[in-house]
């Protein structure tokens, strides 16, 4: 009769057991109606449940791990949870699924984790693979075969409950994070339509069959077509003269293989007008790297356009100016060349035949008019070649100064007491050849021209730096004073009266222009009575 009465009595037990159990889905809510139901009906003393913190297999982390879910009472539990019982636990239980260990036992003291134990018993479950069970009780006399056996039944069940708050936290996380996620995602879309929709730059994506499917704000300012007109429209068709449909269909066909490509096209207005637009197309692809339409970025170039086209007009007048006044110089030098030409035949033809019928006054007054014959022919050479310099195009070509200048100075060294010192070598640099040679011959000319010494001499030096050779020619002449120095690169500006030294004015002035025309300088250094120093430059 006892015996029935145990058997339902325990039966009753289990059935309340089971009954505490899945009553939350919160861990430690679950865990404490289990556990507190649990003592009350075994009479225990403590009870914990130790989860692993790292859902990970029990047995590959034997254990080590686990922390406290829930005990109680929880003034019994040790201040240092991570003792050497949980080497020993986890070890058993790896090898069986529940043990209980008595005061008697040797081993009692290896599962001890709660304060101020001496005696009783201890039964311990492995709770699959999430962590165990720790019951402890006073009585040595608790946990038979039986009850553990028993108990073990429910705590399958404890254990699946366990699974489920477990899976409910991972789940809730997720939930939380996958909203923290889309939240972040919502903001980063937003901030990436604010960037896109306040570019300056137009923006347009369009399908496989070249329908607008997106345009941002700077399309619609440019085009005048709102987004409703835009959406679903075929894009060159909207965009671009019928002339260009067939040109934009092959650059579709070029983006549907892969390739992106830039290239300006003219496009019309929803008002009738006209604006450039620099086009930089590129494939769209999605994100398993398959075409699925065309991005283009397009940039407003009607400014640029328009310069360049008003540029290019500008050149076309500068040339036909230029043609106008090369005509215009060479009529002028042979309409005035050709009474030159007669005055001078002229001139020597009575100065020859009639020479011996003058005085010397009159030989004198023809010599003069000679003279100035030879002057104004030499003002009209020169004046026309000052007015050719920067309007023809540089024909620059590389080529050895030492050889060039080697040949200038072949010209004067046959003068009397006159010596020209060279380096031993001048570079190889890139310019007009002709007009480079200018500049020597015309400095080395005004050197031994103004100069009044018995012995005449010109050297002529260069240095250079990243940029630039330099240049120096230097005499012994005459020397100017610092306040002529800008006068004397001055057009028809001499510093001498024209009847003591034959002179244009015009040397200085077109060898400036030929330096600056090759974007150079020239500056001038000299002592009155010592010489002269003309220093220019010419870029590498």
């Amino acid at each position: 009769m006892n015996n029935q009465t145990n058997i339902v009595k325990e039966i009753s037990i289990l059935y309340e057991l089971s009954l505490a159990i899945g009553c939350s889905l919160d861990l430690e809510e679950n865990s404490k109606i289990f556990l507190e139901r649990l003592m009350s009906r075994k009479a225990l003393a403590f009870a914990g449940v130790w989860i692993d913190k790292n859902q990970l297999h029990f047995e590959e982390q034997i254990g080590r791990n686990c922390e406290l879910a829930y005990g109680t009472p929880k003034v019994r539990i040790s201040e240092n949870p991570l003792n050497n019982s949980y080497k020993y636990i986890s070890e058993r239980l790896i090898k069986e699924s529940m043990f209980s260990v008595r005061d008697s036992e040797a081993d009692f003291k290896e599962v001890i984790q709660e304060k101020n134990i001496e005696k009783g018993v201890y039964a311990l479950f492995r709770l699959g693979n999430i962590g165990f069970l720790k019951l402890y009780s006073t009585k040595s006399t608790t946990f038979s075969k039986v009850e553990m056996f028993q108990l073990r039944n429910v705590l399958q069940k404890f254990t699946i409950s366990l699974e489920a708050c477990i899976s409910h936290v991972s789940l809730k996380s997720e939930i939380e994070n996958r909203l923290r996620v889309e939240k972040e995602l919502a903001q980063s879309e937003e901030k990436y339509r604010l960037v896109v929709q306040s570019l300056s730059e137009g923006l347009m994506v369009t399908d496989l069959e070249n329908k607008i499917t997106f345009v941002n704000e700077a399309i619609c300012r440019l085009s005048g077509y709102s987004k409703t007109e835009l959406l679903g429209e075929i894009a060159y068709k909207k965009f671009l003269p019928e002339a260009e449909w067939k040109s934009i269909e092959e650059k579709m066909m070029e983006r549907k293989a892969g390739n992106s490509s830039n290239y300006e096209k003219r496009h019309i207005k929803k008002d009738g007008s006209a604006w450039w637009g620099a086009i930089n197309g590129s494939p769209l692809l999605d994100t398993t790297g398959e075409i699925v339409g065309s991005l283009a970025a397009i940039t407003d170039i009607t400014d640029r356009k328009l310069a360049e086209e008003k540029r290019e007009l500008l050149l076309k007048e500068l040339e036909e100016t230029n043609k106008e006044l090369d005509d215009f110089a060479y009529i002028v030098s042979h309409d005035l060349k050709a009474p030159l030409r007669a005055i001078g035949s002229l001139s020597d033809w009575i100065y020859t035949d009639y020479a011996h019928l003058l005085d010397e006054d009159g030989r004198e007054q023809m010599n003069l008019l000679r003279g100035r014959v030879r002057r104004l022919h030499n003002f009209i050479d020169a004046i026309l070649s000052y007015s050719r310099i920067g309007r023809t195009q540089l024909k620059v070509e590389k080529f050895d100064l030492q050889l060039l200048v080697e040949r200038i100075i072949d010209l004067f060294e046959p003068l009397h007491n006159t010596k020209i010192i060279i380096p031993d070598k001048l570079p190889i640099i890139s310019g007009e050849k002709v007009r480079i040679g200018q500049v020597f011959q015309n400095l080395i000319s005004n050197g031994l021209k103004y100069n009044d010494k018995t012995n005449k001499v010109i050297k002529i030096s260069y240095k250079e730096n990243k940029a630039f050779y330099i240049f120096e020619i230097e005499d012994n002449g005459m020397g100017i004073k610092t306040k002529y120095f800008e006068k004397i690169f001055q057009i028809f500006q001499t510093l001498e009266a024209r009847d003591n030294f034959e002179s244009t004015g015009i040397g200085l002035t077109v060898v400036k222009k030929i330096v600056e025309n090759h974007r150079g300088e020239i500056n001038i250094e000299s002592t009155p009575n010592v010489g002269s120093k003309f220093i220019f430059t010419l870029p590498k």
